[in-house]
């Protein structure tokens, strides 16, 4: 394992068998590492995550302040080596709880079968559980597969960890006994947030900042599913000629994918390229960055399971409009109050949001003091604290 710090004996050792580095997580795991409960370890099972819908190539994350490793490549006699040195890892005696991300991959599923035959304390996280029936080539075998997957996690795991609402609903509807679900969404530092500095702006940004334009900053994989051509459609059709206090605005646009050439083109039919930045995928510390310098965030997913980018934009105090699609949004927002929702797909809606906010500073402020008010309890502590009191509790009753 590398480590940034010197072994000190905490009552509680977690190991997490995570999938890949990411930011957030980053932040969720040093939060354990500075607790005074836990002593932790981190096994990634991937370098980057190479599934469809992936669009991540972090090349920055906040500095480790725990022990970890990740295991790279995707061949067979790597997953064979991937599941054993994660059998290897959860062996370790003084390991005696183990938080793993996910059921499907190999390394994962070798990680809960062996939590069960060790009779060791363990956690699933699944932010949403797919309730959908197979459709594909086998579909009865794939679906007893996945249920009887399902039916030894929610036997036998000490708590499964979900994503807000449609999370802890879609686990009562896969069969998890309710006393096991627990909410635990993706968070992030808010002192992160804050600090982060990049080494440099893009070209055209930094005059963006000092103009009297407003920025609206969307984050996201250039996919469908993500829904940049809505927000793209809806900034089409704003006209603001007769409002009084409108400003000029100019939409920030992060991320990389499939669709990356024909969403600028479509800003180009549609008359709005001189409005859209296309920065392509920004690491951790541009992201933050764009975060704190944008006037409004926007997150118009046709569906996303959770969507970290609500949260981060509501704990920096934004005005957020987001797709009632996404999980955090659903989560999060009372629509009026700390952000606005709108119907996947539904251009007029999101226009009509689009202008009472560039029309309204006052509604913005509003809506992003609200927004950090309503988003302030839920940290990377909080998350830790969770799993503290589910085995203080567990504790307490097995005495």
């Amino acid at each position: 394992m590398t480590s940034a710090n010197t072994f000190v004996q905490k009552p509680l050792h977690l190991l997490a068998v995570d999938l890949e580095p990411a930011p957030y997580k980053v932040d969720l795991w040093n939060a354990f590492a500075s607790s005074e409960d836990w002593q932790i370890e981190v096994l990634y099972t991937n370098a980057k995550d190479v599934s469809k819908d992936a669009g991540h190539n972090y090349q920055e994350l906040p500095q480790s302040h725990f022990g970890y490793q990740v295991l790279h490549g995707h061949s067979l006699p790597a997953t064979i080596g991937k599941i054993a040195k994660t059998i290897r890892a959860i062996l370790d005696k003084s390991v005696n709880v183990v938080f793993i991300s996910g059921y499907v991959n190999a390394a994962p599923l070798a990680a809960i079968l062996t939590c069960v035959v060790l009779r060791k304390c363990f956690f699933v996280h699944s932010d949403i559980f797919n309730i959908q029936a197979p459709q594909a080539h086998l579909a009865w075998l794939k679906r007893w597969i996945r249920d009887s997957i399902r039916f030894i996690i929610f036997r036998f795991s000490t708590g499964v960890l979900v994503c807000g609402k449609l999370g802890y609903e879609s686990a009562l509807l896969a069969g998890c006994p309710q006393s096991k679900v627990i909410d635990f969404p993706y968070v992030i530092d808010r002192e992160r947030l804050l600090s982060d500095e990049p080494t440099s702006i893009p070209l055209g940004l930094e005059e963006d900042l000092h103009s009297s334009r407003l920025r609206l900053y969307f984050s996201g994989r250039m996919i469908e599913r993500k829904g940049l051509k809505t927000l793209l459609e809806a900034a089409a059709q704003i006209d603001l000629s007769s409002a009084q206090d409108a400003q000029d605005w100019v939409i920030w646009t992060a991320g990389d994918g499939p669709l990356f050439l024909e969403y600028q083109a479509l800003a180009k039919s549609l008359g709005v390229a001189h409005r859209v930045r296309f920065l392509g995928f920004v690491q951790m510390k541009l992201h933050s960055w764009l975060l704190r310098n944008a006037s409004i965030v926007i997150v118009p997913s046709f569906t996303d399971a959770w969507g970290i980018v609500v949260d981060e934009g509501m704990q920096l105090g934004k005005a957020v409009i987001a797709s009632s699609g996404v999980g955090s949004a659903v989560d999060r927002i009372e629509s009026g109050v700390d952000g606005l929702l709108f119907s996947p797909g539904n251009i007029k809606q999101l226009t009509d949001h689009l202008i009472h906010l560039l029309e309204s500073a006052d509604l913005r402020r509003t809506l992003g003091k609200n927004a950090l008010h309503k988003s302030a309890p839920f940290c990377p502590a909080r998350n830790v604290a969770q799993l503290t009191d589910v085995l203080s509790r567990d504790k307490k009753e097995s005495s």
